[in-house]
């Protein structure tokens, strides 16, 4: 990505532009740097940057990356996401973002699948499903107890119900 000059992301009084960035909501006073488009697009002889090519591109769920390289800062990117014009157009960057996230990790699998061996699957999975979404550490001991008494409980009753059953074949 070639670099952009950030000066041109803040305004008169030193604070981040927001709708100002972008060609579809130009203001008078500032010289958009970006659109909203599937791609970068010329206007009056002058080159707009697709912020949504440029997230898409980035691919970082976290969005941490991204703010960084584009616009060099986490704390812009939270206050472009305060725009309800912005907030539209970037929930349906981050639905394409899983979805292209997916296929590749589906392609991954498929990959690995085919060459046979099971290097990473686990890990092409996790994505494909969408497992970053809500991801947790391993469980509390607590949590391994609770399930390992429910899984005996149930073998119990199993184990009683076959006996039951075969009671009187025997």
């Amino acid at each position: 990505m070639t670099e952009l000059d950030k000066s041109k992301f803040i305004d008169s009084r030193g604070h981040c532009l927001t709708q100002g960035l972008f060609w579809e909501y130009r203001h008078p006073d500032y010289e958009p740097t970006f659109c909203l488009k599937e791609d970068d697009v010329e206007r009056q002889g002058k080159m707009y940057i697709s912020m949504r090519r440029l997230y898409l591109e980035i691919g970082d769920v976290t969005e941490y990356e991204f703010a960084k390289q584009v616009l060099g800062s986490w704390d812009h990117w939270q206050k472009i996401q305060k725009s309800s014009l912005l907030m539209e157009h970037i929930n349906e960057w981050r639905i394409e973002l899983e979805i292209k996230l997916r296929s590749q990790a589906i392609g991954a699998m498929k990959t690995v699948a085919i060459e046979g061996g099971d290097k990473g699957i686990s890990s092409a999975k996790w994505i494909a499903e969408g497992k970053w979404k809500g991801a947790r550490g391993r469980p509390s001991k607590e949590e391994v107890t609770r399930e390992r008494k429910i899984h005996a409980g149930i073998e119990t009753d199993i184990n009683d119900d076959y006996d039951r059953m075969t009671k009187d074949l025997h």
